[in-house]
């Protein structure tokens, strides 16, 4: 568990329906109705499904950024104990690899009885040497098709009294910290347009770490291939306008997060309309990507929304703003909040991505990042040594928050973030070899 979590146990499961899929992608649709559920937390729930939607039981459990396709990684995996009743939420980044991708689900099917899922960017890579025609959405859909297979979830259900919504997402320019046109941050959550940042010539230190961003070793530049039905959907969010500099031309993905918004758009409605009937008494919105600038891992006090730069202000200062520009999209935070119809049903949206664990309320949503990563990052306690899946909602209620906000995981372990190895990447022919 994080730092300063309070053990929590869960007396009794929901109760429900079985696994029935029918028909659908990602979580099938059984026959016939369900009424409205009575009461609050703890009592029986009705049996069915919900008008489209699966309704199954059992307490929820969250992990994200697994990797599997590294060895120590899938060994953990194999490790972690059995919750034959139970659900795992999985947020992404299981592997690039569709063999390592089927193996590690069958795992966590077997460990859990229902498995949500949600792409991350690494389930989007493609091998042009293998699939020379193909892209990125056609990969997406691939593991869509694999989910389904196996019996992993990736549309909504209603777990207990609990809803859970799978958002597909990818990022764009809305939490880039060197980004500060109006009408970009007006459209994505009222950020204050005074300036981006807190402190005289702020953004200036902000460009000149973003500097090389055009030769960046980010691997979803070169692996990820977006066609023009993506590209046609670019719009105020995440556009690169023609001449900007700090991008190479065709770098950056134009219109993708507006692309898979448009895909969660019906579920988020029907979601939306359930919680406003009175059915359903929590929420848990889950993607890969950062959904606010708050999540951010150098974002420090959730409640101020402009950026101290002594926040940034360490060893991996240009890292931690190239990374602002392929974190995420609040087109997420907008459509998680959509789904909560504005009921003040208990909220918690489960986000993954940056390696660094968060967890922490904002608005009244509990943001939430529990990830595996990389050995070498739990090595050096940038996040738990020893992760696993984490207890989220029960048929009880949401669990308990941590007594102290995880905002910079490390620092409650008492570390600082490891030096970083420092390389221009402004100059041409700089080493293009990732270390992501």
């Amino acid at each position: 568990p994080l730092p300063g979590t309070r053990p929590f146990h869960a007396q009794h499961k929901a109760v429900g329906v079985g696994n029935g899929r029918v028909g659908g992608r990602g979580g099938g649709n059984a026959a016939g109705g369900a009424s409205r559920r009575e009461g609050a937390f703890g009592l029986r729930a009705t049996e069915g499904s919900v008008e489209g939607f699966d309704r199954i039981s059992g307490d929820v459990y969250c992990v994200s950024d697994i990797h599997t396709d590294h060895t120590d990684n899938f060994e953990l995996v194999k490790s972690w104990p059995d919750h034959p009743d139970d659900v795992l939420l999985v947020v992404g980044d299981i592997s690039h690899k569709p063999d390592v991708m089927r193996r590690t689900l069958t795992v966590l099917k077997e460990k859990y009885r229902d498995v949500f899922f949600v792409p991350g960017n690494h389930e989007l890579w493609v091998d042009r040497e293998r699939e020379p025609e193909s892209d990125s959405i056609q990969k997406f859909e691939q593991v869509l098709g694999l989910c389904d297979e196996l019996g992993v979830r990736t549309k909504p259900a209603l777990v207990g009294d609990c809803w859970v919504v799978p958002l597909f997402s990818f990022y764009d320019r809305s939490l880039d910290l060197t980004c500060t046109k109006p009408e970009l941050l007006e459209a994505h959550g009222g950020h204050d347009l005074s300036g981006n940042a807190d402190g005289e010539g702020a953004s200036e230190m902000l460009n000149e770490w973003a500097q090389g961003f055009e030769r960046w070793p980010w691997v979803d530049f070169s692996r990820c291939v977006w066609p023009q039905e993506t590209r046609a959907m670019a719009a105020t969010e995440g556009e690169v306008e023609e001449g900007d500099g700090s991008f190479r031309p065709g770098q950056y993905p134009q219109g993708v997060s507006r692309y898979f918004a448009s895909l969660n758009q019906p579920r988020v409605k029907a979601v939306s309309q359930h919680l406003r009937s009175g059915l359903g008494s929590g929420l848990i919105t889950m993607s890969h990507f950062l959904p606010c600038r708050q999540t951010l891992p150098d974002w420090v006090i959730p409640s101020q929304q402009r950026l101290d730069l002594k926040w940034v202000g360490h060893g991996a200062a240009a890292v931690s703003v190239k990374f602002s520009r392929v974190a995420g999209s609040v087109l997420v935070d907008r459509q998680m909040r959509e789904a909560a119809g504005g009921t003040g049903v208990h909220h918690i949206h489960a986000f993954g991505h940056s390696h660094r664990p968060k967890d922490f309320e904002l608005n009244g949503v509990r943001y939430y990042h529990n990830p595996v990563g990389k050995k070498k990052e739990r090595e050096y306690k940038m996040l738990c040594e020893v992760p696993k899946p984490e207890l989220l909602f029960s048929s009880t209620g949401p669990a308990p928050p941590p007594e102290k906000e995880v905002i910079r995981y490390w620092e409650l372990m008492g570390v600082k973030p490891p030096p970083t190895k420092k390389k221009d990447y402004t100059k041409p022919g700089a080493s293009s070899k990732t270390f992501f």
